[in-house]
């Protein structure tokens, strides 16, 4: 098992509060004609579930209260794995862990969104009902070319998420001056 370094981060031994994130890749896969990163990292790769599992536990352990389960396009994780396990069985896991009073998505894409997520959000006492999602543009010709899913997909993933989240609160970000675009 690979342990979770103290490098970076200050232990939360005696603290009231701490948060740490959780990386929960190894490698990031959105393709975009002005995104290099999944070009020189390659293809998107999940961490060991039980990697995963174990260094939560660790962190909660010393003394962490929130995770943010980060990734460049978080909630894909688990699709390239076989078992069946994706983010929100690994949110509902995480769940059970004592002392971790809260954990949060940080980057999750419009493209990767099941229902099963939703519900996990949804019910799981510990999940913040916060979601960081880019929409990074609202042009169909410009969602397009940068690989993304129409307007139309997003506009009804927003109008599912707030019916079936109370209180949800998004954040997102929005690209300006994408090449090609003329109304930036």
């Amino acid at each position: 098992m690979r342990q979770v370094t103290r490098k970076g981060w200050r232990s939360c031994l005696g603290r009231s509060y701490c948060r740490f994130q959780l990386s929960i890749p190894f490698r990031v896969h959105l393709w975009g004609p002005v995104c290099m990163r999944s070009m020189i990292r390659g293809k998107f790769r999940s961490k060991p579930w039980q990697q995963l599992l174990e260094e939560a536990k660790y962190l909660v352990e010393s003394g962490v209260k929130e995770l943010n389960l980060i990734a460049e396009d978080t909630n894909q994780y688990g699709q390239d794995r076989r078992d069946g396990k994706g983010l929100a069985q690994l949110m509902h896991e995480l769940g059970k862990l004592e002392g971790l009073q809260w954990m949060r998505i940080l980057y999750a894409y419009p493209s990767y969104f099941t229902d099963d997520l939703i519900d996990e959000i949804a019910i799981n006492p510990k999940v913040c009902k916060y979601i960081d999602i880019p929409l990074q543009h609202i042009s169909n010709m410009t969602l397009l070319s940068m690989n993304r899913p129409p307007q139309e997909h997003t506009v009804k993933l927003l109008q599912k998420l707030r019916q079936r989240i109370p209180g949800l609160v998004l954040r997102t970000t929005f690209i300006s001056g994408f090449p090609g675009d003329l109304f930036s």
